[in-house]
């Protein structure tokens, strides 16, 4: 099975590999955003344009020890040059690594290239109704200096994820021979939120700006029925509509992704064991209008 591991790997910019100019590329736009801001004076720029190159080196040798990755800086863009207005991973997290107990539910995730799969089945979820469940969780970022220019002051966030699998369900039909047997069920739903916030740089508290959840309920069966669910390939997200509340915050959003499985009585189950359920974040930029 693939090693399983969480990721934080977003700094500024995708992990790849660096360019061997790294240094004096980055010099030469320090040096002319310090020359523009301090107006030019060359003697002492210079000294301070490499003080900052040396540190950017030393930055990027502790990245590759942290991560066994080179790593790009995103380069300070030029005037004229198009600003990236995308929102920047931070962070993937999926639940759970692994769960099971003897006879009741078997559940494996874990993440290879950004794409998390999950495996597994539920012949029994317990009393509590979706007390079963797998999913994941992705946080991105967009800096102020990279929001699109909006003349309301407003923006629209509609993400979409690539998902894919097959998720089965069968309930135990009811027998005339088993008048007194337990109910039985096989329920199947997935949950789809957006979250949209700013950390408070006074006192790190997050100021919602945003959130939305949906619900679809991919199969529900009692006491008899047989279901099989494909996921659509792509998913939306629920979109929301935003306004910042402080200019100089980063914007955060947190996507998140997860299925609901109820399971009761003896010979009812839910399985993605033949064709595995896999989750992949994709990039997208917020709609100024």
């Amino acid at each position: 099975m693939p090693s399983v591991k969480n990721h934080a790997y977003e700094l500024s910019g995708t992990l790849q590999p660096a360019p061997d100019a790294m240094p004096e590329r980055y010099g030469t736009s320090l040096s002319k955003a310090l020359g523009m801001r301090l107006g030019g004076h060359k003697g002492n720029l210079k000294t301070l344009g490499d003080g900052l190159v040396r540190q950017l080196a030393s930055v990027c040798g502790w990245v590759k020890e942290c991560f066994d990755s080179d790593f790009e800086l995103s380069p300070i863009p030029a005037a004229g040059e198009p600003v990236d207005h995308g929102f920047r991973w931070a962070e993937i997290s999926w639940t759970p690594m692994s769960q099971y107990q003897w006879g009741k539910y078997d559940i494996t995730g874990w993440m290879v290239d950004e794409v998390v799969t999950f495996l597994g089945w539920v012949n029994d979820s317990g009393d509590a109704p979706g007390s079963r469940r797998f999913g994941a969780t992705a946080s991105c970022v967009l800096q102020p200096g990279r929001m699109a220019p909006s003349v309301s002051g407003r923006w629209i966030s509609a993400p979409v994820v690539s998902l894919s699998g097959t998720i089965s369900g069968r309930a135990r039909p009811f027998s005339v021979w088993q008048p007194l047997a337990n109910e039985t069920a096989a329920r199947c739903s997935m949950v789809c939120r957006q979250s949209i916030f700013q950390v408070d740089l006074e006192n790190s508290n997050p100021v919602l700006l945003a959130e939305k959840e949906e619900m679809r309920m991919l199969f529900s069966h009692e006491n008899g029925g047989i279901a099989e669910v494909v996921l659509p390939g792509i998913q939306a997200m629920p979109a929301v509509d935003f306004e910042i509340k402080r200019a100089n915050a980063d914007v955060v959003v947190e996507l998140g992704l997860s299925f609901e499985l109820t399971v009761k009585g003896d010979d009812s189950r839910i399985s993605f064991n033949d064709d595995p359920v896999k989750l992949a974040f994709r990039p997208w930029e917020p709609v100024a209008y």
